[in-house]
């Protein structure tokens, strides 16, 4: 699925009109993920909870997909990940409306010249982005790549 078709189909399942509406959190804002929720501190500073299985539901729901079959699947679609430079971000389907969680990196004239080079300037953001779609799969879930 590319980046294009999975916005049209959100847009279209959470009725957005652009960009401008989604919720974006931080990617270092994640404090902890549990069996079935997931723990954040939202822009206004107060912790809140999100529930994968509710995720799982609008995944389906948005995609046409059966809902029954949640129980047998393996792996529960909640959401996209887009983990190209220098915006990548997760976006979970929760209820109401979908919440992004944004991982930002700097660029730097350094950066880019390390980059050229052959060196990975974002190696430890990278491996934080990589390392929370492994402990989603660990417990169940995971989401579309679409970079």
């Amino acid at each position: 699925m590319s980046w294009q078709e999975y916005s049209k189909t959100i847009q279209a399942e959470y009725h957005i009109e652009n960009d401008d509406t989604v919720i974006c959190i931080p990617f270092e804002n994640i404090l902890e993920i549990q069996d079935k929720e997931l723990f954040f501190i939202d822009n206004a500073g107060k912790r809140q909870r999100i529930s994968l299985e509710a995720c799982a539901r609008n995944f389906c729901e948005a995609f046409g997909l059966s809902i029954d079959d949640l129980s047998v699947r393996k792996i529960k679609g909640i959401g996209g990940r887009y983990a190209a430079r220098p915006i990548g971000f997760y976006e979970l389907f929760t209820d109401y409306h979908h919440i992004r969680f944004c991982k930002r990196t700097e660029t730097t004239a350094l950066k880019e010249l390390l980059m050229k080079m052959g060196w990975n300037s974002y190696a430890k953001e990278d491996a934080e982005f990589r390392s929370f779609e492994k402990k989603l799969r660990a417990i169940g879930y995971s989401t579309i790549d679409l970079t």
